[in-house]
């Protein structure tokens, strides 16, 4: 109750929040979406950067149920591109009042995000945690081709399944909505399978993986409470 009652008063602050089919729900200001947080480590000769962004988690609160997240995942620069850095955890921080009244008052502190991200409540995990829906379908495939259209957040992937068929799918901020009635499978994730580690949408996949096509990916299909259907598309290879 106490998220809801601060995501209405962030409403009538006229900061506008997004909710579809409660799977993701964000801040839509990009500015207040995501930020980057670049620390030196200087034994490591290397600069590690922290991704934050606002994200949607069903059971990271088990007592509370879903709710909204801003969430931390460390990244290196390395040979021309982002690596993730899975020996640290991501860092996950439930909405509530206490920590929106901490955004008010800290708002100007030049080591936010990060500062926000040391508190007591929030979570860390290696793996991501697990969706409230029904997982009803499992197949593996490779990615034949990828766009995207960064006018519209918007990536398409065609996947051709190892069974011969050839699945359309749309990665989107806005994953319901009219989406499906384009014959695009919304898809929720993009990850790697070994480490299930979720890439943070704003990150362009290009910036990690270099080349999409001819990835060998493992497609999982949910189905929500709502009958609604959405997928996870996770890299087998890096």
């Amino acid at each position: 109750k106490e998220a809801w009652d601060y995501q209405e008063k962030l409403v009538s602050e006229n900061v506008e929040i997004k909710s579809e089919a409660r799977k993701r729900e964000s801040i839509s200001n990009l500015e207040n979406t995501i930020n980057e947080t670049s620390i030196l480590q200087a034994k490591k000769k290397e600069t590690q950067i922290l991704v934050t962004y606002w994200n949607w988690f069903d059971l990271l609160d088990k007592g509370r149920g879903y709710g909204t997240y801003l969430v931390g995942k460390w990244f290196r620069y390395r040979n021309g591109l982002l690596e993730p850095i899975f020996e640290k955890p991501t860092l996950a921080r439930r909405l509530l009042y206490s920590f929106g009244d901490e955004i008010g008052k800290t708002q100007n502190n030049s080591y936010l995000p990060y500062l926000w991200l040391q508190s007591k409540n929030t979570h860390k995990f290696f793996t991501e945690p697990p969706d409230a829906s029904k997982l009803i379908n499992e197949q593996t495939g490779t990615i034949k081709s990828y766009w995207q259209n960064n006018s519209e957040w918007e990536r398409y992937f065609s996947v051709q399944l190892d069974s011969g068929e050839t699945i359309e799918g749309l990665l989107s901020y806005s994953i319901y909505g009219d989406r499906q009635k384009n014959n695009k499978i919304p898809i929720t994730d993009l990850g790697l399978w070994k480490n299930k580690f979720v890439v943070p949408f704003w990150v362009d996949p290009k910036a990690i993986f270099n080349e999409i096509e001819g990835k060998k990916v493992r497609l999982e299909t949910y189905q929500d409470e709502y009958n609604n259907k959405y997928a996870k598309l996770w890299l087998i290879d890096k």
